[in-house]
């Protein structure tokens, strides 16, 4: 999966697919490194010669899947259960 994006609002692109266990190549922006951290490969947004070199990079070594689908599955299923905690808690503070 290839962003490269200049600007974004939270990056969801990039934790859906890294859920699905997809290799990511992100545009190095902030939000970017927020939300993908290790487990994505970041170039430079205004330089096409180094997105280019990532693809290679990424085709040579064959690599369609990545270790950090476990990690984003993790942090994912952590912010669920934060969720559904608070929705049980407003549902019995109601009750």
């Amino acid at each position: 999966f290839i962003f490269p994006s200049f600007t974004e609002g939270y990056g969801l692109p990039i934790a859906e697919a890294l859920q699905y266990g997809l290799r990511v190549l992100a545009s190095d922006i902030p939000v970017h490194r927020e939300i993908g951290g290790e487990h994505c490969n970041y170039f430079d947004p205004h330089s096409p010669e180094q997105l280019a070199t990532r693809i290679l990079e990424a085709e040579r070594e064959g690599a369609l899947t990545t270790r950090g689908s476990a990690a984003m599955d993790e942090r994912l299923s952590r912010s669920d259960r934060v969720h559904r905690s608070r929705a049980a808690d407003r549902a019995a503070a109601t009750a």
